[in-house]
């Protein structure tokens, strides 16, 4: 039997002794102990699994009707092509969804949800929950797409579905930050400052943008929960260091600020909410990947997010998606961005047979093949089993054929099965 368990204590004190110039810290929720690594892997951030055991949050929001594509390019996941369609019904400017533009906008206005609209401050401008301000004017937060009057969910486009060309065009557009600034300390060390709301969609898009690739459905930022998470991350600043369960004693301690500690993930290192979700995602030398299930948890619809400098508070453990996959790979099959590809392989099923399961990785490129080191991730993160393992010499421009032995796919009483397929990592520097 080749997949091995982490509870070896001598080993992770020796990790989080080891110190290092340039860490990133991220907090474990208390299911596993801290971890330290270089500041080019990171260190794990938060997440907590001990707050809300039903992994709802107490939220417990609908959706609306799906929309596909992609909000950002307005092209409707669609590849242009001598089939398609052109729609610019309802629209004033923006694409048409086969590679063209229903018009530009005239004199100061901007194309915002297919519309011109005038610019103006938001100051005294109210947007509904899945709206957004900027310029004055209210905006469906990234991962969604208007309707008629409402925001409604980008839905992934089949794995099957997909090109290298459209998966690089999401990428490139979803994943750069829009944010020109991110935060602005207040006059006092404990005031929450000022966090940018358009860093704070920036954090949105890029928790989406990987949630899309795995084919699961977007959350959005639910304002009342930046009412945690800001104050969440002063603390954590103001005591430079990373608390699921911080102490009343500690400086610029709340009662909110710890309430948003219990169910976040939370990190240190990176002096934006997108990059610190980049970290979250990796979950490097955190065995659990707890931060990255929590992200990837299918019913995970509101979050919260705070930044102060270089610390983070992202609100999950929410519900209310009601979009869940039967398996879900991280690669995922189909075309991936090789930028996409951060620290461990994963696959989340309803449950595996441990003494059955094996993993072999064929690169159909070369007809390498390896047997990766695997393990199973502990805790309670998410709604998942996870299976994890360790890719080497992984090649952008290569299609990698995973096969794992000892998959329940049905449910955790049914019997194990053989689970294969295949992620082809692309370049989108190339795209």
């Amino acid at each position: 039997m080749r997949w091995w368990i982490y509870c070896l204590a001598a080993l992770w004190m020796l990790a989080v002794t080891c110190g290092c110039q340039g860490v990133i810290y991220l907090e474990d929720a208390g299911q596993d102990a801290e971890v330290q690594t270089d500041g080019q892997d990171g260190y794990d951030a938060g997440v907590d699994s001990g707050g809300d055991s039903a992994g709802d949050g107490g939220q417990d929001a609908a959706i609306g009707d799906a929309a596909t594509g992609d909000a950002s390019t307005g092209d409707g996941g669609q590849d242009g092509g001598d089939d398609c369609i052109p729609n610019c019904d309802g629209k004033q400017c923006g694409a048409d969804s086969c590679g063209g533009s229903c018009g530009e906008c005239g004199g100061s206005a901007i194309c915002v949800d297919f519309q011109c609209q005038e610019p103006g401050p938001c100051d005294n401008v109210t947007c509904d929950e899945l709206e957004w301000c900027m310029d004055g004017i209210c905006r469906c937060q990234s991962g969604w797409l208007r309707q008629a009057d409402e925001c409604v969910p980008i839905v992934p486009s089949a794995f099957e579905n997909r090109s290298p060309q459209s998966v690089c065009d999401k990428w490139n557009a979803d994943y750069p930050n829009a944010a020109s600034w991110v935060w602005e300390a207040g006059p006092e060390s404990c005031d929450d400052g000022v966090l940018n709301p358009e860093s704070i969609d920036d954090g949105i898009r890029r928790i989406n943008l990987y949630r899309w690739l795995v084919d699961l459905y977007p959350v959005y930022n639910l304002r009342s929960l930046n009412a945690y998470d800001q104050p969440c991350a002063i603390m954590m600043k103001e005591n430079g260091d990373l608390d699921h369960s911080p102490p009343s004693t500690w400086a610029c301690y709340s009662s909110l600020g710890a309430s948003g500690a219990g169910h976040s993930n939370m990190a240190m290192g990176r002096h934006d909410p997108a990059g610190a979700i980049d970290l979250y995602i990796a979950d490097s030398r955190v065995l659990s990947l707890g931060h990255r299930r929590w992200l990837f948890d299918p019913p995970y619809l509101t979050s919260g997010i705070g930044q102060a400098g270089q610390w983070n508070c992202t609100y999950v453990m929410t519900g209310g998606n009601s979009y869940s996959p039967d398996w879900l790979a991280y690669p995922p099959p189909g075309p991936c961005p090789d930028a996409a590809i951060l620290g461990k392989w994963s696959l989340a099923a309803p449950g595996f047979d441990q003494d059955s399961t094996w993993v072999t990785v064929t690169d159909l490129t070369t007809s390498d093949v390896q047997e990766p080191d695997f393990y199973f991730p502990s805790g309670s993160y998410g709604s998942f089993s996870y299976l994890a393992f360790t890719m080497s010499g992984v090649t952008a421009g290569h299609d990698y054929e995973v096969t794992i032995d000892g998959v329940k796919l049905g449910g955790y009483s049914d019997p194990p099965e053989t689970f294969s397929y295949t992620v082809q990592v692309i370049d989108c520097t190339q795209y």
